[in-house]
């Protein structure tokens, strides 16, 4: 059931219950890149879905090569491949992000198995996001990861000796990096991972390990977020996902017990955590991301290791989203409309996109 309808009023419980039952069923489309291969760990990631629901993502060929893609609200796809992107496996173009202007960033692999950001603007132009400090061997180099309404890009680099690098590009190019020093494991390229007022997150590991989350306010002050709830040992702790509008930050902590749980971060610092229903008894709770309206998506295995979308009101309402068929379905995007965005696994295990419609 559908449960956007009773997420904006201030409806008594009865007639929430009402609207809830009498609300129409989601609409599920399904589509593919034009070349997207259907071998296992092949197919059709999105990353995102933008309010006025053009996709943007990526997809794999049959030759394990990745091509970006934007698709447009009445199913055209436009490929994004840079210059001088490889054509080998592992290699090829990847769009993570894009704002309501339509511009566009990611990063390309090229030839030499090196990372390079990359940026698209509304007519199709490709340039590289060139960061100082980026390194020039295999594996090294920049990914940009987010890009907001007034144009500040965000992501990280890896340099010469492999140490990672955070770092925020404002639309005039003024460059700020921050070091998080030799991390053990890092996390920032995520398209939901910096606010409109540039507000931006990401996770890194300490010498165990342990996820910590991390927030560089608008203000440029540096915090970190560990959720109370979090283990500390090695592969637990908190990963930020998502931050919306309002500076409420959708993400994951692991416990001590290393099992998965969704949580929900308010700008005034109170942290709410969830379980999506099923999850329970081994399973575990993944939201992705968030809106302006207070909704949150992600994905939810049960006991067996099966995955399921879902959709969470600020109030706790749960929606399911799951692909008729598929052998698991996870959503990566909302917009302020509702609409989830994501990809479903076949029975080969190929990756395919999907567009929920409340």
């Amino acid at each position: 059931m559908n449960p956007l309808k009773i997420v904006l009023g201030t409806l008594s419980a009865c007639l929430a219950l009402a609207a809830w039952s009498q609300a129409p069923k989601p609409i599920i489309l399904t589509f593919d890149g034009p070349e997207a291969g259907a071998a296992q760990g092949q197919g059709t990631t999105p990353c995102g879905i933008l309010a006025n629901g053009i996709i943007f993502g990526y997809y794999t060929d049959a030759s394990w090569v990745n091509h970006g893609f934007i698709r447009m609200p009445w199913g055209t796809m436009i490929q994004v491949d840079a210059p001088g992107a490889g054509t080998q496996p592992g290699q090829g173009t990847i769009v993570y992000a894009m704002n309501g202007s339509g511009v566009a960033v990611g990063f390309y692999v090229d030839p030499n198995n090196v990372n390079h950001g990359l940026l698209r603007t509304p007519d199709g132009r490709l340039t590289e996001i060139k960061i100082p400090g980026g390194g020039s061997e295999p594996g090294q180099g920049v990914w940009a990861g987010n890009i907001n309404a007034a144009g500040m890009i965000s992501g990280i680099y890896l340099d010469e000796n492999n140490i990672y690098y955070y770092f925020l590009l404002s639309a005039q190019g003024a460059l700020t990096t921050i070091d998080f020093g030799n991390a053990n494991g890092f996390l920032a390229v995520m398209s939901y991972g910096l606010s409109p007022a540039g507000a931006a997150i990401a996770a890194y590991g300490d010498d165990v390990g342990a996820w910590h989350g991390w927030l560089r306010q608008q203000s440029g002050k540096l915090v970190d977020i560990d959720d109370p709830a979090a283990g500390t040992g090695a592969g637990q702790g908190t990963q930020l996902l998502s931050i919306n509008a309002r500076g409420t930050i959708a993400g994951v902590y692991i416990d001590a017990q290393s099992a998965y749980h969704g949580f929900l971060r308010g700008p005034d610092g109170r942290f709410a955590n969830f379980d999506a229903p099923g999850s329970s008894d081994g399973g575990g709770t993944f939201p992705i991301a968030n809106n302006n309206l207070g909704l949150t998506t992600g994905y939810y295995w049960d006991p067996t290791g099966f995955n399921h979308g879902f959709l969470r009101t600020a109030g706790g309402w749960y929606a399911e989203i799951e692909v008729p068929g598929s052998q698991g379905t996870v959503p990566y995007g909302i917009n302020l409309e509702g609409q989830v965005t994501g990809f479903y696994y076949d029975a080969n295990y190929a990756a395919h996109g999907f567009l929920w419609i409340p």
